[in-house]
């Protein structure tokens, strides 16, 4: 059965944002039907087993084991990297002058491009999941209520304090199930300091800051607004604008795109999330205007009791993303809303996606979304150095990904930069004081969140997961939604 927890991330963003156009970066991709890997087995045999490392230069990886690019699977290959760019994904990768000094990593696992987040609000993801009466029609419905107002009173009283804290709880949420960079933390404070994030594109990373956010819609865009998005557009100056457009299953949230339409925004770099009352005359102009879709299913169906025609939505052609959205209504992590997808996709669809194109969804479709197709979303050279190495059956390298929970998470790289894992490895790779022993279901991990001693900054590098969790606890009275969930 599935575990619909559901989440919406509309209106927990009202007291925080007031301006729907915080700004941002991204960049679209291609057609959703094509397939980003040709199949689900390896030409060769590889077994995960005991994880090795062979220290070398620190900033140079050399990981080994089976390889999903995931374009393509390398049943015993190699990923090398320099800080944080990848030099080579192949067989063998001896033939690159770095390699010869690379700190070795025996995976014993499959290796994968970091997950992408398309589309969460990181702020919200230390709350439990709200327990609503009943279902809505539309998203004005459910902000209005008394009882969700009174879920989130103390969150809002505790931003001024404890945002920093927030923030990080929910990078290092998405840390331990493989996601190296999310989009939806429009608050700049203490963002970006752990997992990366796509709204804050100019930190080290993109182009410039191109990625502008509306996680209100379309009643907040004036004339004004369209027309400055429109000129941006045209300059190359904002990549895209993400927008939660038509949440609910209602006229009320369709004529939502009707109104985006009136303002001249129906445009390849206009990013839709939801999306759930439109129907095909919609979606026809979303393709024709090569506008993608972000795809939050435990979200709608908890919120809503329905998702979107996400058949029609894939046989017209969108390219379609897939997220979580939010701990309140959503589920905790990027590996449970794919369990989520795959259990539809089973059950309801008829088996609509391979399981690569469930996989592309968080990887190489996210990262086209998003229009970051050419930093991140894949293992590839010159992309950015972001790789998650996880425990499964390397026979079937696609749906080991889609059937993994957290234990499985053997190694998470970002910026080339080993942030979490298993002792085995972390313990070789970061031998440093910073980093904290936990237990994620019961089992060692190790992860990396302190960066200095003193921090006089306003990112709180200083701030320890222990001291965060305090923090958050303590301030937080109801009791913060534990990072490890969903246990097997």
């Amino acid at each position: 059965m599935l575990h619909l927890r559901v989440v919406s991330c509309l209106s927990l963003l009202l007291g925080a944002c007031s301006d729907p156009f915080n700004d941002n970066s991204g960049d679209a991709g291609p057609d959703a039907r094509t397939p980003d890997a040709v199949s689900d087995t390896a030409t060769d045999t590889f077994t995960p087993g005991d994880a090795q490392v062979t220290p070398g230069d620190p900033e140079t990886l050399l990981l080994r084991g089976a390889v999903v690019t995931p374009a393509q699977v390398l049943a015993s290959g190699e990923v090398l990297t320099h800080q944080d760019t990848i030099l080579c994904v192949a067989a063998s990768c001896a033939g690159e002058p770095e390699a010869a000094g690379a700190t070795v990593i025996d995976t014993g696992g499959i290796i994968y491009p970091g997950l992408i987040d398309s589309h969460n609000h990181t702020q919200y993801n230390y709350l439990p999941q709200w327990k609503h009466a009943k279902m809505y029609t539309n998203h004005n419905q459910w902000q209005a209520a008394t009882d969700y107002k009174d879920f989130t009173s103390l969150h809002h009283q505790l931003e001024g304090t404890l945002m920093c804290e927030m923030i990080k709880y929910g990078e290092i949420r998405s840390l331990l199930a493989g996601t190296t960079m999310i989009q939806g933390t429009p608050s700049r404070k203490c963002a970006d300091t752990l997992i990366r994030n796509a709204d804050l594109s100019y930190h080290g990373f993109g182009t410039g800051d191109t990625v502008r956010t509306n996680v209100i819609g379309t009643s907040v865009i004036s004339q004004a607004d369209a027309t400055s998005l429109l000129d941006g557009f045209a300059s190359g100056k904002t990549t895209a604008y993400v927008i939660h457009l038509a949440e609910g299953i209602d006229e009320t949230a369709r004529k939502e795109f009707d109104a985006l339409e009136s303002f001249g925004l129906l445009k390849p770099q206009v990013v839709v999330i939801h999306g759930t009352a439109l129907g095909q005359p919609e979606l026809t102009k979303m393709k024709a205007a090569g506008m993608p879709l972000i795809w939050s299913p435990s979200s709608n169906l908890d919120l809503y009791g329905a998702t979107n025609d996400i058949v029609a939505a894939w046989n017209i052609g969108l390219t379609v993303a897939l997220a979580p959205d939010w701990t309140p209504s959503g589920e905790p992590n990027i590996l449970d809303e794919l369990h989520v997808a795959a259990g539809i996709n089973k059950d309801q669809l008829g088996g609509l996606w391979k399981p690569e194109q469930l996989v592309a969804m968080v990887t190489t479709k996210a990262a086209d979304v998003l229009h970051f197709e050419k930093e991140v979303g894949a293992l590839k050279k010159g992309l950015h150095a972001d790789v998650l190495v996880l425990a499964g059956d390397a026979k079937k390298p696609y749906q080991a990904l889609i059937s993994a929970r957290l234990p499985q998470v053997r190694l998470v790289v970002v910026r080339g930069k080993a942030l979490y894992g298993d002792p085995a490895l972390m313990q070789k790779l970061e031998p440093n004081a910073y980093c904290e022993s936990i237990s994620v279901c019961g089992g060692p991990k190790v992860i990396c969140v302190k960066e200095k001693e003193t921090d006089a900054t306003n990112q709180k590098l200083a701030q320890s997961l222990g001291e965060i969790e305090n923090s958050l606890g303590a301030g937080y009275t109801p009791g913060v939604l534990p990072l490890a969930t969903n246990c097997p």
